[in-house]
């Protein structure tokens, strides 16, 4: 069950991979790849207005690190303040609404110094996550 992973990919574009040197994942284990091989602590993204603490940042580091892209097919619990979507903000200059059980919006956005490239949008529940 790789529903996090695609619908990550069914946003990206080829631009968005080009502004880090690299081709579009082919499928979603080359995606997770590609994230923990620009894996950073993101310091200019906030989520839900605010600035994530020096802690905070380190842990989603960490957890990206440790991810074990092999592990993807059965299911990613994805986070209320998830690290690989501030990652993704981060990386990408994309704004994500993140809607949970269609009420809860968490927004990730990049550096306010940035133009924000796109929105997009993800909803889930407790066991899907999907596009909106």
């Amino acid at each position: 069950m790789t529903c996090f992973w695609d619908g990550i990919l069914t946003h990206l574009r080829p631009e968005d991979y080009a502004m880090v040197g690299f081709n579009p994942p082919a499928n979603a284990r080359e995606l997770v790849v590609l994230l923990k091989h620009f894996n950073r602590k993101t310091p200019c993204v906030r989520w839900n207005g605010t600035v994530l603490s020096a802690k905070q940042m380190e842990e989603n580091r960490e957890h990206i690190q440790d991810f074990d892209s092999n592990s993807i097919y059965g299911g990613y619990d994805c986070s209320i303040c998830d690290p690989f979507l501030l990652l993704v903000t981060d990386l990408f200059d994309i704004e994500i609404r993140h809607r949970y059980l269609g009420t809860h919006v968490m927004i990730y956005q990049p550096c306010e110094k940035l133009e924000i490239r796109r929105v997009i949008r993800f909803t889930s529940d407790r066991g899907h996550f999907t596009v909106e």
